[in-house]
């Protein structure tokens, strides 16, 4: 009355299960829940979380690159305060409007009218002062970039240590 192994697991498979007839289950976790958790989280942060977008960034010292002379520039001066945006300067005293879309296009027509009587500025040096939020300073560069062959230049300021 020998058998092989394979007889045996025959058996095994179709013998009763003893523990109440019940269907083994998968022992595989569903991690459903956990994802939800997680994306809960993650939006709970995001909403709580306080972006300041109005503080000032240190620049880093320029160790290469050439000077542009204000010869051959239409400077742009970005004013410290303001109450949504930084007052923007040209350098004949005129100031820009403070809604950034109107400055934009005052920049340009700006920009076209003093290279209509000097063809020889073709750089936009923008001297920014350091309170000054990074929005203000890329809405200027966004302004003056909307004219056709500018070189748009940032003024940096070096310490005296």
């Amino acid at each position: 009355m020998s058998t092989s192994t394979a007889d045996w697991q025959d058996e095994l498979d179709e013998a009763p299960d003893l523990r109440g007839g019940r269907a083994l289950e998968d022992p595989d976790m569903d991690i459903t829940p956990m994802i939800d958790v997680t994306f809960l989280l993650l939006i709970f942060f995001i909403v709580c979380s306080n972006i300041d977008s109005q503080s000032p960034i240190e620049l880093a010292k320029a160790r290469n690159g050439v000077g542009v002379g204000e010869r051959e520039s239409i400077v742009i001066e970005v004013l410290a305060g303001g109450v949504d945006s930084a007052p923007v300067m040209l350098e004949d005293g005129t100031q820009l409007s403070e809604d950034p879309d109107e400055m934009k296009e005052e920049l340009r027509l700006a920009i076209e009218k003093v290279r209509e009587t000097d063809p020889s500025k073709i750089h936009a040096m923008i001297k920014a002062d350091g309170n000054v939020s990074c929005r203000d300073v890329r809405n200027v560069a966004a302004g003056a970039s909307k004219v056709e062959g500018m070189n748009i230049h940032f003024a940096v300021r070096e310490s005296d240590k």
